[in-house]
């Protein structure tokens, strides 16, 4: 798949090889994508490769007393920050209003994706995502951005006002589709679309270029056309949200049954697809208690049924005939077998 044409080879690979190394653990990576500014249309030469993911464990890991954490994340080395979100972690964010999953499965830079899972997953978020709810996640963060620009009559850092400027463009978006769309992730495209003061938005448009091009944007006066529209629209969206519909609870959700319903399909669908890892096996466990453990016999790269598979690795036997499988993975069963009469003799020789 594609990147732009200015992202460092290196970096990629480091992302890639943390995305190998998560899937090696038999956790499937259905989705991985580029979000932070890279992403939303205003990067900097010096900015982070800020790769997130959404992961899928197997039934079997489900199974498991213990359950594992909803999130992976790696430390941030360089310029590289990579994590993900558990697909169960994802849709219940969704469901609440989070805007963010919704952006990730639109984000125009993909590292690797299943095609199939993300239309899948696109089709379930427009049924389960209320744009009411996800316009009170953007006016949250310009809310929280706000206070942290300070007051725009005074210098401010310039790299974080676009922080600001992100989400009150994105509510104007979508007070300008009835609060019935969610607005796209790029603020370039929001700005296309959107109609606003046209000196504003010139405004907006001047400042991504010049971080383009500078590391460091350092502190500077807010143009007054952008300062009257942010205080203008900041102001009108805090007391213009749209209401929202009665409260349901989990239980009596249609949306949350749909949520329930992908989940649910997605883990078992997967579960099907892993390739379960090489293990050592144990063959004959009475006589290694008595003589020590016996020599490793590895599983040979037999292409059956996952279930197949952890029949055999649970029974230590062959659950399936050999004529019951294709000619090149009944060569190798039939080594394998050769290989189990084999051990099974210099163990009991060893054991008398």
């Amino acid at each position: 798949m594609s990147l732009p044409s200015g992202f460092s080879q290196e970096a990629v690979a480091g992302i890639r090889q943390r995305l190998s190394d998560i899937e090696a653990t038999g956790v499937n990576i259905p989705l991985a994508i580029e979000s932070g500014s890279r992403a939303w249309g205003f990067p900097s030469p010096d900015s982070d490769y800020d790769c997130r993911f959404i992961y899928i464990r197997s039934v079997r890991d489900h199974l498991q007393l213990e359950m594992a954490r909803d999130v992976i994340e790696f430390p941030i080395v360089g310029e590289i920050d990579t994590g993900g979100w558990d697909l169960k972690k994802a849709l219940l964010l969704a469901f609440a209003g989070n805007a963010v999953v919704a952006e990730w499965a639109k984000s125009p830079i993909t590292y690797q994706q299943d095609e199939r899972f993300r239309k899948r997953l696109l089709a379930v978020l427009d049924e389960i995502i209320e744009p009411e709810k996800v316009s009170r996640h953007y006016l949250g963060l310009a809310r929280s951005h706000l206070s942290r620009v300070g007051s725009l009559g005074l210098e401010v850092k310039l790299k974080k006002l676009f922080y600001l400027i992100r989400p009150i463009v994105a509510l104007d978006w979508m007070a300008q589709h009835d609060f019935q769309r969610l607005p796209p992730m790029n603020i370039i495209e929001c700005l296309s679309d959107l109609k606003i003061d046209e000196k504003a938005k010139l405004d907006i448009l001047d400042l991504i270029e010049k971080k383009k091009l500078t590391r460091e944007m350092g502190l500077g006066s807010v143009p007054a056309a952008l300062k009257l529209y942010l205080e203008s629209r900041y102001g009108f969206h805090e007391l213009n949200m749209p209401r929202l519909e009665e409260k349901v609870t989990r239980k009596n959700s249609t949306r949350f049954a749909v949520a329930q319903e992908f989940y649910t399909n997605e883990v078992a669908l997967f579960s099907e697809l892993t390739t379960e890892p090489k293990r050592k096996l144990s063959i004959f466990p009475s006589i290694a208690r008595s003589s020590g453990p016996p020599e490793d016999i590895w599983m040979p790269n037999v292409s059956v049924t996952p279930a197949w598979r952890r029949a055999l690795l649970q029974s230590r036997r062959v659950p399936l005939k050999a004529d019951r499988l294709p000619w090149p993975d009944r060569q190798a069963l039939q080594m394998y077998r050769r290989q189990c009469r084999e051990h099974r003799r210099q163990a009991s020789r060893r054991f008398w």
